[in-house]
């Protein structure tokens, strides 16, 4: 599988939408891990290929490079890509085949008035050539015979409930690679939670290894309690520049002393980790977040550290 460049990708949706079938199938993904399919009218087919199509050309127009995401929770670019196979993000891996294989269950009408809050993602699969896919919010629903509908003349009582769905896209995949636009939605549909929390237990010895800091396991045990701070420690991980700030002690020294952090060195210039240390210090240290300004020579905080 190999990853599209822009062009390519405007050229692929040009071909979709200029195809004369219009075959949508059109899902909802729950927490429990289950696909339920409603019904759609096959008179509106072709105004959701040709909406949702149109939509993601004009944000791919706008889109300069596109790059591999890292799974660390960051995104430097207003598009990356990921190969959730080989990445092994399980919840989407269990999305990909509960598609490929029509697998859906039918909803009962005793479930309905439950089965909003459990819904995580709407899901089209358009033509079999490209899966779009978009964080669903609890939608501001019109209750049985709480409202009434304009019809042509006469005022009459809605009798379902109702919601509606826009041309928003927080990601979309074609030929087996994912493309993702909203980072948010896409950590919140597939749980990477739990996926960062495992990558950083199962990489978390590079730090060790690097005798840069004591304590290692505690510090690890404290980011994990933190969404942000287990993001930000997965970043350093993957990025594993631990062997040249343990070249580079005494710099780390003069940058706790200048900067005044409360942060324990031992004697033999390692990282002390304990009760009383700051976890976004040893974070920010660690990520070499600490700079003088090049104009007016302030010290300052990188918030993100993006290499020029």
């Amino acid at each position: 599988m190999s990853i599209m460049t822009t062009e390519e990708l405007l050229n692929n949706l040009d071909e979709i939408l200029q195809e004369e079938d219009n075959n949508i199938r059109m899902y909802f993904y729950t927490t429990k891990k289950k696909l339920f399919q409603p019904v759609l009218i096959e008179d509106t087919f072709k105004d959701i290929k040709h909406s949702y199509i149109e939509s993601l050309k004009k944000i791919i127009g706008k889109v300069e490079n596109i790059e591999e995401h890292d799974l660390d929770g960051n995104l430097t670019t207003e598009l990356v890509y990921v190969d959730s196979e080989e990445k092994k993000i399980e919840d989407y891996i269990n999305l990909s085949s509960l598609l490929a294989n029509d697998e859906h269950e039918v909803l009962e009408e005793k479930e309905i008035p439950t089965f909003y809050k459990t819904i995580k993602a709407t899901v089209f699969v358009i033509n079999e050539k490209i899966k779009i896919i978009k964080k669903f919010s609890y939608p501001k629903r019109l209750l049985n015979k709480k409202v009434i509908n304009f019809k042509k003349y006469p005022l009459e009582q809605v009798k379902e409930d109702i919601f509606s769905i826009d041309n928003s896209i927080d990601l979309f995949e074609i030929d087996g690679i994912t493309y993702i636009l909203n980072n948010y939605a896409f950590e919140c549909i597939f749980s990477l939670e739990s996926e960062y929390q495992t990558r950083v237990n199962e990489s978390i010895e590079l730090l060790n290894n690097s005798n840069l800091m004591s304590g290692v396991d505690e510090f690890k045990s404290e980011c994990l309690k933190s969404k942000t701070n287990t993001k930000r420690l997965l970043k350093l991980l993957n990025k594993n520049n631990f062997e040249i700030l343990n070249e580079r002690k005494d710099t780390i020294k003069t940058v706790i002393e200048n900067y005044d952090l409360a942060i324990e060195l031992s004697e033999e210039g390692n990282i002390v980790f304990s009760n009383n240390c700051e976890v976004g210090q040893i974070l920010n240290l660690l990520g070499d977040n600490y700079y003088i300004s090049t104009i007016l020579e302030e010290k300052r905080l990188s918030k993100a550290n993006q290499q020029l």
